[in-house]
């Protein structure tokens, strides 16, 4: 640090603050044990060989509204009619020079307790609420004249010393979107059946994946009361940050029905080569060797959780089915299956309720099983000549003729559904032998025996492309002359 760099934290620690050592150049600090009160520099003689600083909020009696998105932030609070821009025209602020992002740093008011100020990352409305952990550890915000690792120093909009007190506003929403999280009871009676297969899954999983996948997956654990799986399996990445994971949890549950589901742990752990199969026997087993066999509808009722958690198939079912049926009072196999479809559409609230697999086959069901086909990739109609359809339409598709359904709410979902779609129509090869000849307004114009000869457009003739004019008789002139040059 330069002279003027300790002259500056000086001030900030005769202000008030209590201070964050954090390396040169980088985001926030990577030392053990930073965010505990022995940690902090209280002293401007400690301040000899400091690179950058950060505010430590919870013992600062400070905190912020962090805004990563303005345009998401502002739709947000503009819904709960919170004037954000008029906020921060009177706010003091904290910038890296980036352009729709901005810090705002408030005082906490003197009757809050900085304690229930419990840091919440809402990734999805581009903001978040920052100053402690759950488990009572600060949080930090780098200050000036740190330096940004792209090279930009930090700067301050506004007179520092003048900071207001969090807006009454803000700080209702803060301890109501807290009170909300707290309120939500997650149903957890069969984390003991799952807690070992999902865990499986989970591990097969690189924690250093891309962040979109690594907030995904936060997103499915939490969802299930596993968040601390999240933050035990991200604890071995590279990228790991302590009270990272629980922060976000908390930005993560106000979402409700938008949450992802299991599946995309499962996509995730599939795409990485954990094998499904192996722990659906081992799940079907567990519940034979630690379930009530004479409770009939507790055993149902945890096989129709497995079968929506794995999206098994046929084959699966009728396996499950033969290990069961006949038992006691236990009907046939089909009234078995029936059942355990029954106690899926109870645990929806009684609504119909389909797999990814039997959405799939509704959807192919609803063309003439000649005119609709996929290469693994693309999926293709068959109007005069074979048009594709982008996924990006299938899934909205989808999600348009199966919102009802629900396993297709999210997008996670209707994209598995649309994945379930291609694979229930896959056509290996389908376009490699097409017949030689072009699809017209007309027909189907080809070669037979050294002529030119005609006939309606069929799905065999399997083109992909369409000339918008049929041939005409005569001297192709402009050809002609194109050849001669």
């Amino acid at each position: 640090m330069t002279k003027s760099t300790q002259e500056i934290a000086a001030g900030y620690i005769k202000h008030g603050w209590v201070l964050v050592p954090i390396d040169a150049k980088s985001k926030g600090p990577r030392s053990k044990g930073w965010n505990k009160r022995n940690k902090a520099i209280t002293d401007s003689k400690k301040l000899t060989g400091v690179a950058s600083i950060g505010l430590a909020h919870l013992w600062s009696r400070t905190c912020a509204l962090d805004i990563d998105n303005m345009e998401l932030a502002e739709a947000y609070f503009d819904k709960l009619q919170i004037d954000l821009p008029a906020i921060l025209s009177d706010s003091v602020r904290i910038s890296s020079g980036r352009k729709d992002r901005t810090k705002v740093i408030f005082n906490v008011p003197h009757e809050i307790d900085p304690l229930s100020l419990i840091t919440i990352n809402d990734q999805a409305n581009g903001f978040e609420f920052r100053c402690c952990t759950r488990n009572g550890l600060t949080v930090q915000d780098v200050l000036p004249p740190s330096v940004h690792p792209n090279g930009s120093p930090y700067e301050w909009e506004g007179d520092w010393t003048k900071i207001e007190d969090l807006p009454a506003e803000l700080l209702a929403h803060w301890i109501y979107r807290l009170n909300d999280v707290r309120s939500l009871n997650y149903d957890d009676r069969y984390n003991d059946m799952l807690e070992p297969v999902i865990r499986s899954a989970v591990e097969a999983i690189d924690p250093n994946c891309d962040y979109d996948a690594w907030l995904r997956i936060g997103m499915a654990l939490d969802f299930v009361g596993m968040g601390n799986l999240w933050d035990e399996w991200s604890s071995s990445g590279t990228k790991y940050q302590l009270g990272d994971c629980e922060a976000r949890c908390l930005g993560f549950r106000h979402r409700g029905r938008n949450l992802v589901g299991l599946g995309t742990v499962f996509h995730e752990a599939k795409e990485a080569g954990w094998k499904r199969s192996h722990d659906w026997q081992k799940s079907i087993d567990w519940i034979a060797d630690n379930v009530d066999q004479d409770n009939l509808r507790e055993v149902i009722d945890r096989i129709a959780i497995l079968k929506n958690l794995f999206d098994a198939d046929d084959a699966d079912m009728a396996m499950v089915a033969a290990k069961y049926s006949g038992r006691g009072k236990l009907l046939s196999k089909q009234e078995f299956l029936s059942s355990v479809h029954k106690a899926l559409n109870d645990a929806y609230g009684g609504q119909d309720f389909n797999s990814h697999r039997e959405i799939a086959v509704d959807y192919s069901g609803r063309f003439n099983d000649s005119e609709i086909i996929s290469t693994g990739i693309r999926l293709y109609r068959w109007q005069d000549y074979w048009r594709s359809k982008r996924n990006r339409l299938l899934e909205q598709e989808v999600q348009t003729l199966y919102e009802h359904q629900p396993l297709c709410r999210t997008h996670p979902q209707v994209k598995q559904v649309s994945d379930a779609i291609h694979a229930h129509l896959f056509a290996d090869n389908f376009f490699a032998n097409a017949p030689a000849g072009i699809a017209t307004p007309d027909g189907f114009y080809f070669l037979d025996d050294g002529k030119v000869n005609t006939e309606p457009n069929k799905p065999q003739h399997r083109q992909l492309a369409f000339a918008p004019v049929a041939p005409a008789d005569g001297e192709p002139r402009l050809f002609n002359q194109h050849l001669q040059g």
